[in-house]
């Protein structure tokens, strides 16, 4: 079950929980206390009404029923009376009191107030505890207490409850959103490293702070990965460029010498065939080679030192008319889209680099009668997309990520020959500038989409 948008942020979810948590506590705690206050308040309630009861009934005890109705005259009769008293004799004829309870069977009974408002809203709250006891000679005592006080209590201590609920909800919710605050934080860093890494900047590493803490043990143990990573990166790429750099002079003595044997006239006709074939092999090897270490110059970053101003879309135009001819001898068609005055800072031979082996892409892999179209919009953030469509057969998209890698041919769906490493210089070329190349899909075919950061007009 997918959670709504707003609870798929650990941050959220950590707040909202310490708020129920907050609540829960708190209404454990003060549940309690409340449930514990009404007992006892009650128990105090009913042990004030049989100790008034008890006092009244053993002063009047020696000097029999007569004394009991006149100390319940004079109770009645003082204005600082503050309880409801009644005496009835064995028939049940009212003697004296303020009170004629409904009911005098000796216990405990709640009675309505005397003369109470049934449209008073507070009617309800006045209610009388009334404990009766029988005495000698069948005479029953009426003894009671209004429970307004006993509910006043309830309520302000319900009031209490309440204010102390929300408050410990706030104030738990602003704890978590603090506790998430940090934690998003010290975790910041380690989310940014760990997305320019996989952007393709190995050079990045975490922020170590001066507290030391569990944070920073996470950030020194992702730093000597990615020294390691970095340094294992760096070993593959030498050793790249040392087999392209050694080898390229051997092989070239090869070349050399195939050539003097093709040239001299004591050689047949199929061996000169033969011999030529293997000079193709190896100019093609020798174009990969160079490849291999073109891109290695490029992905060390040192080209940013020749950059100047280039006017893209002039530099496009001009390379449309070249290689219009060579699209159309290759029973292809190439058209236009170039917006005007994109300029960027970069390196002009290297964009010119980017651009050719992009064409080439679409020109040589795809077969007889595909249209080739090149455009180029300016966006508003300035950036500037630069499409390089084809209606071939396309690339699959499980296949695309692998064919932006060095020396990777994926003959199954591009068909033609190349030394595998275009594409790849075309991403390292336009990462250098700043941008990033993406293949998609142009429905029917491939698009190569770069990226790039442009000149604010």
């Amino acid at each position: 079950m997918r959670l709504p948008k707003f609870l798929q942020t650990f941050w959220i979810r950590l707040a909202l929980f310490q708020a129920l948590v907050s609540a829960v506590l708190t209404g454990l705690l003060f549940g309690g206390l409340y449930v514990a206050m009404a007992h006892f308040a009650k128990k105090e309630f009913s042990t004030e009404i049989e100790r008034d009861s008890a006092s009244l009934i053993s002063e009047t005890q020696v000097t029999g029923p007569a004394e009991l109705v006149e100390e319940i005259h004079r109770r009645v009769a003082l204005r600082s009376n503050a309880g409801w008293y009644a005496v009835v004799d064995p028939k049940g004829h009212m003697l004296a009191g303020n009170i004629a309870p409904s009911e005098w069977s000796p216990g405990w009974h709640r009675f309505d107030y005397p003369n109470a408002d049934k449209n008073d809203d507070e009617a309800d709250e006045h209610e009388l505890l009334t404990l009766i006891t029988e005495v000698a000679s069948g005479y029953r005592v009426a003894v009671a207490r209004d429970t307004y006080r006993l509910h006043e209590l309830q309520e302000s201590f319900a009031s209490v409850f309440a204010w102390v609920l929300v408050l410990g909800v706030v104030t738990g919710s602003f704890a978590a959103l603090g506790v998430a605050r940090a934690l998003r934080r010290r975790v910041a860093p380690l989310v940014a490293t760990a997305t320019a890494v996989g952007a393709g900047d190995l050079a990045r590493r975490v922020m170590i702070s001066p507290a030391h803490d569990e944070f920073d043990g996470v950030g020194v143990a992702t730093n000597e990965m990615l020294d390691h990573i970095q340094r294992l990166m760096q070993r593959v790429r030498q050793v790249s460029v040392d087999i392209a750099h050694e080898l390229r002079t051997p092989l070239a003595r090869v070349r050399q010498r195939l050539e003097r044997l093709r040239d001299q006239e004591t050689t047949s006709e199929a061996t000169r065939n033969e011999v030529g074939g293997a000079i193709e092999n190896l100019d093609e090897a020798l174009s990969t080679f160079e490849a291999l270490l073109r891109l290695a110059r490029i992905e060390e970053g040192s080209s940013r030192a020749s950059f100047a101003m280039v006017d893209l879309s002039a530099l496009l135009r001009e390379m449309a008319e070249v290689y219009v001819p060579v699209a159309e001898d290759a029973q292809k068609a190439l058209s236009t889209k170039i917006a005007d005055g994109v300029t960027l800072l970069g390196d002009r031979p290297l964009l010119i680099q980017m651009v050719v082996n992009g064409l080439e892409n679409a020109i040589r892999h795809t077969p007889e009668k595909t249209c080739v179209l090149l455009r180029l919009e300016r966006c508003a953030d300035n950036q500037a997309v630069l499409d390089i469509d084809d209606n071939g057969e396309g690339i699959s998209q499980s296949d695309r990520e692998r064919a932006l890698m060095p020396l990777v041919r994926l003959d199954a769906s591009r068909n033609g020959d190349g030394s595998g490493v275009g594409l790849a210089l075309c991403k390292a070329i336009a990462e250098l500038h700043g941008g990033e190349l993406v293949l998609l899909d142009a429905a029917p075919g491939l698009r190569l989409r770069f990226t790039l950061p442009v000149h604010r007009a």
